[in-house]
C-alpha cells in the first residue's frame, strides 16, 4: 500500500513534470510561432513599403512625364497656331502676288510726265507734249531729256530688238506763232526730234519709224491731246 502510494505519488509528480514541461514546451512553440508570425508580417509589411516607395517614385516620374507632356503640347498648339497663321499670310501673298502677275506691267512707271497705255500688240509710253516742248517749238527742254533718257533705258534693256513707232499729236488749235504751218507738220517733226534724241542715247534707229497725226486723234483735253507717244510693237527685227 505504501509502495504504492509512493509510486502514484511519484507518477502523479511526474505527470505535474510533464504537464510542465509540455506547458513550457507550449508556450515555447507559441512564443516560436509568434515571433515567427511577427518577423514574417514585418517582412511583409517592410516589402509592401518598398514596393509602395516604388509605385510612389514611379508615380512622381509619371507626372513629371505627364506634365512635360502637356507642356510640350502646349507649345505643340501655340506652333501650330503660328504655323497657321503663318500659311494664311503666304497664301495671301501669293494670291496678290499672282493678281499683279495678272495685271499688265507698266514699264514706264515712275518716269515723271510718262502715263503707260496697254493696247493690242502694243506698249505705249504717253509723253506730255508740254514736257517735251515749249508751245510750237520743235526744240526739246532741258527737263524732257532727262525724261527721255530713262524712256530710252528702257528701249535698250527691257524692249531691245522691238519695232518701236513715235507718233506726234497736237490739239486743234490752228498754229498763230510758229515756223511750221500745220499742225500735221508740227506733230511730225516733234516727233522726228524725239526718235532722234532716242537714237543719241544708243537706241537703233532702223528700228524706229515716226508718224505726226496732227489733231486727229485727240484725247479728253487740249492738253492731253499735245503728246508724243512712244510706242513698242510686239514684233521685233
Amino acid at each position: 500500500m505504501g509502495d504504492m502510494t509512493w509510486n502514484s505519488v511519484d507518477a502523479l509528480v511526474n505527470v505535474q513534470t510533464l504537464k510542465k514541461i509540455t506547458g513550457i514546451a507550449l508556450l515555447s512553440v507559441t512564443a516560436l510561432l509568434a515571433t515567427g508570425c511577427s518577423d514574417n508580417c514585418r517582412q511583409t509589411v517592410e516589402l509592401l513599403q518598398a514596393e509602395n516607395q516604388e509605385y510612389m517614385q514611379a508615380n512622381e516620374e509619371l507626372q513629371q512625364e505627364l506634365d512635360k507632356a502637356v507642356e510640350q503640347r502646349t507649345q505643340l498648339v501655340q506652333q501650330n497656331h503660328e504655323l497657321v497663321n503663318e500659311n494664311s499670310r503666304l497664301r495671301e501673298e501669293a494670291r496678290l502676288a499672282k493678281e499683279q502677275a495678272q495685271q499688265p506691267v507698266d514699264p514706264w512707271k515712275g518716269i515723271q510726265g510718262v502715263t503707260g497705255e496697254q493696247r493690242t500688240g502694243e506698249i505705249v509710253a504717253q509723253v506730255q507734249g508740254d514736257v517735251l516742248f515749249a508751245p510750237g517749238s520743235v526744240t526739246l527742254r532741258k527737263e524732257a531729256k532727262k525724261t527721255l533718257d530713262k524712256i530710252a533705258s528702257v528701249l535698250n534693256s527691257t524692249f531691245a530688238g522691238h519695232v518701236i513707232r513715235v507718233a506726234g499729236h497736237t490739239d486743234s488749235d490752228p498754229i498763230k506763232k510758229s515756223s511750221w504751218k500745220t499742225n500735221d507738220r508740227l506733230s511730225c517733226e516733234r516727233a522726228m526730234a524725239v526718235k532722234n534724241y532716242l537714237e543719241s542715247k544708243g537706241v537703233d534707229g532702223n528700228r524706229i519709224y515716226v508718224a505726226g497725226y496732227g489733231a486727229t486723234r485727240p484725247l479728253a483735253t487740249k492738253s492731253a491731246s499735245r503728246r508724243v507717244e512712244i510706242i513698242v510693237l510686239a514684233e521685233q527685227q
